[in-house]
């Protein structure tokens, strides 16, 4: 009894659950009876210490408030009056009114269910995240200290205002208890000088943008904790110089040029990926999955060393050939896809490596000779498709060649 008479304070002053110790507290000084006027009056002090509820509100602002932590919805114009009035000649005071208008409507017999049900739906939720709450101790410190957490909690309780948004919310009650410890990190913006970058413990992210790639020689970037992106877009040229990044879990690379990129070296980065124009060369380490895209390929050259997985997207290709793991052999799955445009001869796709490799080709041109296509299997190479499609009638196919190292020649 105690526990859910807490879970109503936090729920009518603050709008949200309480942490662990709060409630624990709170429900010890109840002892199964209904709050003081004085514990009524700290949760009031501590809704206007979080912004919920403000000293200088009129009477009609503060019911108005407390309706929408309550219901989800503001109170109508009679009911302002009626309550604020209350106020106002003192038959309850601002630190009492939100428990009295909590009991007027939920303890009543004959309460509509437009009332009823919101405030029952978002402390039902409220007990699925305070459940959560005792489960991530991280978490529950993070609530414990206020600020961004707070304002978690209270949007979680927000986002409730029927049976079944409490339902949503408790499905992804996980997700937003854990969301209470991800800090908030910076945001940095790379310069065509040398640039030393340390990261937070946050979630931080780089920019660099300009004519030329502002990832240039001698610049240094460590993300630090959290999960950290590089986003750098160039205009003109884009060559990544001779940088030392680490620490940095995503990178972006946009160019409306070709596009030369050797992140091998990099420590910790997970995921690339590129968007240029005409050719790419793109090397990466054996545990960042890569997505390289091209417009324009034209008669230039498409090539990508290693990745844990490998997905290619080549736009208007005449001669020009793409090959992956010429040199180092991705090791997860590859995916090629190009468009040829006019009446092309394009030149051979080859995959080395790769544990699934899936090649697709269209054209649109009747005189279109599609890729030659050759797939040099690895040890952990499990499958290969190739698909080529004609949009209209005429176009041509030419050979696939699969060799595997595990059963000879295909």
């Amino acid at each position: 009894m105690s526990a859910a008479i807490a879970q109503q304070l936090a729920l009518v002053f603050l709008g949200r659950p309480l942490d662990a110790q709060w409630a624990s507290s709170t429900a010890s000084l109840l002892n199964g009876s209904q709050p003081s006027v004085a514990l009524q009056g700290a949760f009031y002090n501590a809704a206007v210490a979080e912004g919920v509820f403000s000293t200088s509100d009129s009477p009609s602002q503060l019911v108005n408030d407390i309706f929408q932590n309550i219901f989800g919805f503001g109170a109508s114009t009679f009911e302002q009056t009626a309550w604020g009035n209350l106020i106002t000649n003192g038959t309850i005071t601002k630190e009492t009114a939100a428990w009295t208008i909590f009991k007027s409507y939920l303890g009543a017999t004959n309460v509509p269910d437009a009332y009823k049900l919101p405030a029952q739906s978002k402390l039902v939720a409220m007990n699925a995240y305070s459940a959560e709450l005792l489960q991530d101790a991280a978490a529950n410190l993070a609530l414990a200290s206020g600020g961004t957490a707070a304002t978690l909690a209270r949007t979680y309780v927000n986002g409730v205002t029927s049976q079944a948004t409490a339902a949503t919310a408790i499905a992804g009650v996980a997700a937003s208890v854990d969301a209470l410890t991800v800090v908030v990190g910076q945001t940095y913006t790379l310069t065509e000088g040398i640039d030393t970058v340390t990261g937070t413990s946050g979630n931080d992210t780089i920019n660099g943008t300009g004519q030329s790639s502002t990832l240039t020689d001698l610049d240094t970037i460590n993300g630090g904790d959290g999960t950290d992106t590089l986003n750098v877009a160039a205009t003109n040229s884009f060559n990544v110089g001779n940088v030392s990044v680490s620490n940095v879990e995503a990178a972006v690379f946009t160019s409306a040029v070709a596009i030369n990129a050797d992140t091998s070296a990099w420590a910790g980065l997970q995921t690339l990926k590129t968007s240029g124009v005409g050719a790419a060369e793109i090397v990466v380490g054996s545990t960042t999955a890569v997505e390289v895209a091209t417009s324009s390929l034209g008669g230039f050259g498409l090539s990508v060393d290693g990745g844990s997985s490998v997905i290619v997207n080549a736009t208007g290709v005449t001669t020009g050939g793409i090959t992956v793991g010429g040199t180092v052999s991705p090791t997860g799955a590859v995916v090629v896809n190009s468009s040829i445009t006019g009446a092309s001869n394009a030149n051979t796709i080859t995959v080395t490596g790769g544990q699934t490799v899936a090649i697709a080709q269209t054209s649109s041109n009747a005189n279109a000779t599609h890729a030659d296509v050759v797939v040099n299997g690895g040890s952990n190479t499990t499958s290969v498709t190739s698909v080529a499609t004609a949009l209209v009638a005429g176009a041509t196919n030419d050979s696939l060649t699969v060799s595997d190292v595990n059963s000879g020649a295909a």
